[in-house]
């Protein structure tokens, strides 16, 4: 008969191929933070106690957000606390019509427009930070992200952060104008090397 296991082992076969219990081991995906807004909010910062390296440590990190808006607003990402540099590509959809548009010297990363986000919509999505290693040495942030507003549209943003670099020591998720309700909710994870 074997024991039952301690709390973080799981059953595994062991090479006698008999049922052992083993220290659980993790998966690629670490959840970092999660954030459930208690009220209203106009902006949500993860600092992570430990910065979080994207050449030696994590391939991505992965930020998920959704909920509802107090008002017309964009929805804007920062990275490393930077307002500047932020160099965004972004298409979207508002009500059957596809648009686009190159903007330069950002102090955000533009997640969403205000043409898609009216009060009370819902809006959620999601926003993938890598490293973009150039060969000048010159290493940025490159910057992906989706935005679906209900009954409105999406938004599909790339982008490139050109003074901030890997290491990560924070990623703010803000609005430009007014706020996202209570249960608004930030979850971030990392997929690791």
């Amino acid at each position: 008969r074997l024991a039952i296991g301690d709390e973080g082992k799981v059953l595994t076969v062991s090479d006698a191929d008999l049922p052992a219990w083993e220290t659980a081991g993790g998966g690629k995906l670490e959840l970092l933070d999660t954030h459930t807004a208690s009220g209203t909010e106009s902006t949500y910062t993860f600092t992570p106690a430990s910065s979080l390296n994207l050449k030696t440590d994590y391939q991505q990190i992965i930020v998920e957000f959704g909920g509802r808006m107090t008002a017309s607003l964009a929805l804007q990402f920062v990275v490393n606390g930077d307002t500047s540099g932020y160099v965004t590509i972004k298409t979207f959809n508002d009500s059957g019509t596809l648009s686009g548009s190159l903007l330069t010297g950002q102090t955000s990363h533009q997640l969403a427009d205000t043409t898609i986000i009216d009060a009370g919509i819902q809006a959620s999505g999601y926003i993938v930070l890598q490293l973009l290693e150039d060969t000048d040495g010159t290493d940025g942030t490159a910057i992906r992200s989706f935005c679906n507003a209900s009954d409105e549209g999406c938004q599909w943003t790339g982008s490139r952060q050109n003074t901030s670099t890997s290491p990560v020591t924070s990623v703010q998720l803000k609005t430009s104008t007014s706020t996202w309700t209570a249960n608004f909710y930030v979850n971030t994870y990392g997929v690791k090397l």
